[in-house]
Protein backbone atom coordinates (compact mmCIF):
# COMPACT_ATOMS: atom_id res chain seq x y z
CA UNK A 1 0.00 0.00 0.00
CA UNK A 2 0.77 3.63 -0.75
CA UNK A 3 1.06 5.80 1.88
CA UNK A 4 -1.93 7.82 -0.03
CA UNK A 5 -3.52 4.61 0.38
CA UNK A 6 -3.08 4.04 3.82
CA UNK A 7 -4.70 8.10 4.73
CA UNK A 8 -7.40 7.42 2.42
CA UNK A 9 -7.90 4.23 4.54
CA UNK A 10 -7.81 5.58 7.75
CA UNK A 11 -10.02 8.62 6.64
CA UNK A 12 -12.51 6.02 5.37
CA UNK A 13 -12.17 3.57 8.71
CA UNK A 14 -12.65 6.92 10.80
CA UNK A 15 -15.60 8.35 9.19
CA UNK A 16 -17.36 4.81 9.36
CA UNK A 17 -16.97 4.63 13.13
CA UNK A 18 -17.84 7.67 13.44
CA UNK A 19 -21.55 7.29 11.07
CA UNK A 20 -22.10 4.12 12.82
CA UNK A 21 -21.19 5.20 16.16
CA UNK A 22 -23.53 8.19 15.74
CA UNK A 23 -26.38 6.12 14.58
CA UNK A 24 -26.11 3.91 17.50
CA UNK A 25 -26.30 6.76 20.20
CA UNK A 26 -29.16 7.79 18.31
CA UNK A 27 -30.66 5.09 18.48
CA UNK A 28 -29.97 3.82 21.93
CA UNK A 29 -32.02 6.32 23.82
CA UNK A 30 -34.94 4.78 21.60
CA UNK A 31 -34.37 1.36 22.96
CA UNK A 32 -33.67 2.07 26.35
CA UNK A 33 -37.08 3.68 26.23
CA UNK A 34 -38.93 1.05 25.17
CA UNK A 35 -37.18 -1.18 27.58
CA UNK A 36 -38.14 0.97 30.62
CA UNK A 37 -42.01 1.22 29.62
CA UNK A 38 -42.21 -2.27 29.04
CA UNK A 39 -40.44 -3.05 32.41
CA UNK A 40 -43.57 -0.23 33.97
CA UNK A 41 -46.02 -2.12 32.11
CA UNK A 42 -44.91 -5.78 33.26
CA UNK A 43 -44.60 -3.78 36.79
CA UNK A 44 -47.73 -2.31 37.17
CA UNK A 45 -49.80 -5.56 35.63
CA UNK A 46 -48.13 -7.47 38.31
CA UNK A 47 -49.18 -4.89 41.07
CA UNK A 48 -52.73 -5.12 39.94
CA UNK A 49 -52.43 -8.60 40.28
CA UNK A 50 -51.72 -8.66 43.75
CA UNK A 51 -53.51 -6.23 44.98
CA UNK A 52 -56.67 -7.65 43.40
CA UNK A 53 -55.69 -10.80 45.12
CA UNK A 54 -55.45 -9.62 48.45
CA UNK A 55 -58.13 -7.71 48.15
CA UNK A 56 -59.99 -11.25 47.47
CA UNK A 57 -58.40 -12.91 49.93
CA UNK A 58 -59.41 -9.81 52.66
CA UNK A 59 -63.14 -10.25 51.30
CA UNK A 60 -62.86 -13.91 52.43
CA UNK A 61 -61.46 -12.78 56.00
CA UNK A 62 -64.34 -10.24 56.62
CA UNK A 63 -67.21 -12.91 55.67
CA UNK A 64 -65.25 -15.74 57.82
CA UNK A 65 -64.85 -13.34 60.98
CA UNK A 66 -68.75 -11.50 60.42
CA UNK A 67 -69.82 -15.18 60.64
CA UNK A 68 -67.86 -16.42 63.88
CA UNK A 69 -69.17 -13.20 65.77
CA UNK A 70 -72.57 -13.61 64.62
CA UNK A 71 -72.29 -17.27 65.86
CA UNK A 72 -70.75 -16.01 69.33
CA UNK A 73 -72.89 -14.04 70.07
CA UNK A 74 -75.96 -15.39 68.62
CA UNK A 75 -75.29 -18.80 70.77
CA UNK A 76 -74.23 -16.34 73.64
CA UNK A 77 -70.71 -18.64 74.01
CA UNK A 78 -68.71 -15.09 73.96
CA UNK A 79 -71.36 -12.06 73.32
CA UNK A 80 -68.89 -9.46 74.10
CA UNK A 81 -66.23 -11.04 71.82
CA UNK A 82 -68.63 -11.72 69.17
CA UNK A 83 -69.71 -8.25 68.83
CA UNK A 84 -66.37 -6.85 69.24
CA UNK A 85 -65.98 -9.62 66.20
CA UNK A 86 -68.39 -7.91 64.16
CA UNK A 87 -67.53 -5.16 64.52
CA UNK A 88 -64.01 -5.52 63.00
CA UNK A 89 -65.69 -7.72 60.21
CA UNK A 90 -67.70 -4.43 59.15
CA UNK A 91 -64.59 -2.10 59.77
CA UNK A 92 -63.00 -4.91 57.70
CA UNK A 93 -65.40 -4.56 54.96
CA UNK A 94 -65.75 -1.27 54.53
CA UNK A 95 -61.80 -0.38 54.34
CA UNK A 96 -61.83 -3.07 51.39
CA UNK A 97 -64.14 -2.36 49.32
CA UNK A 98 -63.29 1.27 49.66
CA UNK A 99 -59.67 0.03 48.28
CA UNK A 100 -61.31 -1.99 46.01
CA UNK A 101 -62.64 1.12 43.79
CA UNK A 102 -58.58 1.84 43.26
CA UNK A 103 -56.90 1.61 39.72
CA UNK A 104 -53.39 0.91 39.61
CA UNK A 105 -52.31 2.62 36.69
CA UNK A 106 -48.45 3.60 35.41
Amino acid sequence: MRPNSITKWIIIEILTALIINTLVVNALPSIIDQIINEIDKEFFSTMNRVFNLILKIMRVAYIVVGAIGVLLWALNIETYRGKKLIIGAIITAIVVEYLSRIQLTP
